[in-house]
């Protein structure tokens, strides 16, 4: 199975759809459930033709067997406004929220998390008689993450956390020589992007072994990043286990119920 076999939606074929992804909502209030009421949410952003979001929600719906669909629905920066307006049209339940739309979806919300408020970003939105709220589960996801690589992050764990940039290297070599764990946060190295084959990092001088390097994207299952750290000794991990605990948080919010333990039930091999 490839990570198209599982991303790309069932209506792929609709006029509307683009590379597989539906490009607006309007078509499924009366089109193919043909009236019947279910509960609908979806991941907005691009790309994100490459997605296990919907492989993975809608196997919890199903677990639980909830009368719910989650879909892909393609969004820029330029599309972003409509497409909420559609998704409120539509009455869908929420959305996941990915780049490059995080802060611009905070400005649509009505009321944002504290966590959403301080980051500026927001990754899932809650809509309940038209009203939008958002909050932000990326942190939760990679908090779970760690913690099952045994890194403990958060309150009262002793954790010394530095956010670097790149422009610096001899403080950036510094800073990672003193580091148990270092975390790419951004997108580069990711599939489908203009910075699919680049990494931050200068060289593998730049990481000493014995490094844990984690990094964020899932697509491909080994970034460059990842690469240059297992030759250079590194333990390694990339987004999926991330993903799983940021969409479990997601899940609770839209339901209120706990999503249900289905890695085992997933076949992703291109990512794990």
């Amino acid at each position: 199975m490839t990570l198209s076999d599982v991303s790309v939606s069932e209506h792929s074929s609709h006029p509307g759809a683009k590379n597989g992804v539906p490009a607006c909502p309007e078509f499924f209030a009366n089109d193919i459930y043909g009236g019947i009421h279910m509960d609908r949410y979806y991941l907005i952003g691009t790309p994100i033709a490459h997605s296990l979001s919907p492989s993975i929600m809608n196997t919890a719906f199903h677990r639980l067997s909830l009368d719910a669909h989650y879909d892909l629905m393609e969004t820029d920066e330029g599309s972003l406004a409509e497409t909420v307006s559609g998704l409120k049209a539509e009455g869908a339940g929420g959305w996941n929220v990915t780049m490059p739309v995080k802060q611009g979806m905070c400005r649509l919300c009505d009321e944002l998390s504290t966590a959403s408020r301080i980051s500026g970003s927001v990754n899932t939105v809650r809509q309940s008689d038209g009203k939008l709220t958002g909050y932000t589960t990326d942190g939760i996801g990679l908090i779970r993450a760690l913690a099952d690589q045994g890194t403990k992050l958060g309150e009262h764990s002793g954790t010394r956390i530095r956010i670097c940039g790149y422009d610096h290297p001899d403080e950036l070599r510094g800073e990672i020589r003193d580091s148990g764990v270092l975390i790419n946060a951004t997108n580069v190295g990711m599939a489908g992007t203009g910075n699919s084959g680049g990494c931050l990092i200068p060289d593998s001088s730049f990481l000493p072994e014995g490094l844990f390097v984690y990094d964020v994207i899932y697509h491909p299952a080994e970034t460059p990043l990842m690469k240059m750290a297992r030759q250079a000794g590194c333990r390694t991990e990339n987004g999926f286990s991330m993903l799983l605990g940021q969409a479990a948080a997601s899940f609770e919010i839209w339901t209120g119920r706990e999503m249900p333990l289905i890695a085992d039930e997933l076949s992703f091999p291109d990512v794990r």
